[in-house]
């Protein structure tokens, strides 16, 4: 009897406990025996990576800390969250952070990307994300 590898997806929010009933169905384990590795911001996502080399899946927020959420008036208004965020000066650093980051790594390793999901409520950080991702795997096959 062969035995199921075991797929490590390292989950990256700041709040969403991914160990918890209500977040659980939104880790992309596509009924895949998993483990999950649950970091809070940039500086726990790189030290997670240099300790323990890349996941088989990351799933990203964008949001890290109360300074990146912009107000629910702005929810649904996609537009205008853009425009708020785009004159915004934070100090912490985003999901959008970590993606660069982990692109960085990739090419200095020369490694694929694993396979990446992003969970982050703020439409505005998530198309971000993906967009940034896409376009490395697009220009970037390893």
């Amino acid at each position: 009897m062969a035995l199921n590898k075991v797929t490590v997806i390292l989950w990256l929010d700041d709040i969403r406990n991914p160990h918890m009933p209500e977040w659980e169905p939104m880790v992309p384990s596509r009924g895949r025996v998993h483990s999950v590795a649950w970091v809070r911001d940039y500086s726990e996502f790189i030290s997670w990576i240099e300790h323990n080399g890349l996941p088989d899946v990351i799933s990203f927020d964008h949001d890290l800390g109360m300074e990146h959420y912009v107000a629910p008036q702005y929810w649904s208004d996609y537009y205008s969250s853009s425009r708020i965020q785009e004159k915004s000066d934070h100090k912490e650093k985003t999901g959008y952070d970590c993606a660069k980051w982990l692109i960085e790594y990739c090419l200095d390793k020369k490694t694929p990307m694993p396979e990446t999901h992003v969970h982050s409520a703020n439409p505005v950080g998530a198309d971000n994300i993906r967009e940034l991702i896409l376009n490395f795997i697009k220009h970037h096959s390893i």
